[in-house]
């Protein structure tokens, strides 16, 4: 997937990551609801301290490998 999809806008608590995606023209498929989950999971984590800052930036970092891996042009 050579597509850069543009998160600045996108806000983790609220917005839906697949209706984000198809917005620019990508999609997750069938990784969608799986992917949704998890980044509200590490939200919810470090947000209720769970996870340390470091934590989370760890977290976050596998998140984007497994959102890019899913991610491709529609």
């Amino acid at each position: 997937m050579g597509k850069v999809v543009d998160m600045s806008n996108f806000d983790p608590l609220f917005d839906n990551l697949e209706k984000y995606v198809n917005k620019q023209g990508c999609t997750l498929g069938k990784d969608a609801e799986r992917l949704q989950e998890l980044l509200h999971s590490i939200q919810y984590c470090y947000i209720h301290g769970v996870l340390t800052d470091s934590q989370n930036e760890s977290a976050c970092k596998k998140f984007r490998k497994q959102f890019q891996k899913a991610l491709y042009e529609k």
